[in-house]
């Protein structure tokens, strides 16, 4: 790997969250690495990267619900992907997201070779979450390498056989052990809603606000704006014991999720949070990718690591 030069391209603050400790890992080898921000998300605040192909947004969200936007913007970062990466350079991708995608199609038009970092989940349903079971199916299909949270997803890549595979575990473990969290029973429930088919749907979003209506426990809700502009556009009301909260650092988050009595969520990645930290989550869809919860040694990044530094 000494005449590549490695690039970490991310989109997200989830994908930033879950990428750190891999970032750690090789700068704790004093290995050189590239970070570089696609602009989807503002990163700032989570690790900031070398520099951004677009200007990061001050909100969580950059399009809203605008589909032409995201086209626009689209086209720009494939092309910008192209033009700062090299031929022989070793591309680092992280989930599901349209940053990973976009990421893909412009590595892999540069000759890259690209490794896809959770690989393999699937949730079976185009539609749901939308669109990231897509943009996994494309990632994975350009992706050279394949990294898998578990020995779950190997028949998900059985088609794939020209590609490298590895179960190495999920790098957001990594994280949780090092935070150390005490779990404990508390009082009050946390949400998280934020899939795009849960906001973008006035059913969903009535039927998710008269769940949370009825609980008689304090709620938290750490809410993403789209979930703020849903509640406004569908003209929803919440109780008085649902309070909004601004979202916080992954870390601090954690802690208020481990002494929670519940959660309510439709995200993945919490699903295995939740599932590590043993504190019930109720999940507000009908398809989820994550089918197992096999946290392995919560050393995943130094297995990622490991596996490039033998790859010519």
């Amino acid at each position: 790997m000494t005449n590549k030069k490695i690039a970490i391209i991310l989109g997200t603050r989830a994908e930033t969250i879950k990428m750190l400790p891999v970032i750690e890992e090789f700068k704790k080898r004093e290995i050189e690495i590239k970070v570089i921000g696609t602009g989807q998300h503002n990163l700032d605040n989570y690790y900031k990267p070398d520099f951004y192909l677009t200007t990061p947004p001050d909100k969580s969200s950059r399009f809203g619900f605008s589909k032409f936007k995201a086209l626009l913007w689209s086209l720009s970062i494939i092309i910008k992907i192209f033009k700062n990466v090299n031929k022989k350079d070793l591309i680092l991708i992280h989930g599901d997201t349209l940053s990973s995608a976009l990421i893909s199609i412009g590595a892999s038009l540069r000759r890259c070779k690209i490794v896809h970092i959770e690989a393999g989940l699937r949730s079976f349903c185009n539609f749901e979450p939308f669109p990231e079971e897509i943009m996994r199916k494309i990632v994975d299909n350009r992706a050279n390498i394949l990294f898998l949270p578990t020995e779950l997803e190997i028949d998900n890549i059985k088609n794939y056989k020209k590609k490298k595979s590895y179960v190495v575990g999920n790098t957001i473990i990594d994280n949780l052990k090092k935070y150390n969290l005490q779990t404990e029973i508390g009082n009050y429930v946390i949400v998280s809603i934020h899939r795009q088919e849960n906001m973008r749907s006035k059913l969903r979003m009535r039927m998710i606000v008269n769940a949370l209506n009825h609980l008689c426990l304090p709620t938290y809700i750490y809410a993403h704006d789209p979930f703020l502009v849903a509640i406004d556009k569908f003209g929803l009301k919440l109780n008085s014991n649902i309070k909004i909260i601004k979202m916080i650092s992954h870390k601090k988050f954690m802690q208020v999720v481990s002494k929670s009595y519940f959660v309510i969520a439709d995200g993945g990645s919490i699903q295995e949070e939740c599932s590590y930290l043993k504190k019930p989550c109720i999940l507000f869809r009908q398809y989820t990718e994550r089918h197992g919860f096999d946290f392995g040694d919560g050393e995943a990044s130094k297995k990622i690591v490991e596996k490039l530094l033998n790859e010519k």
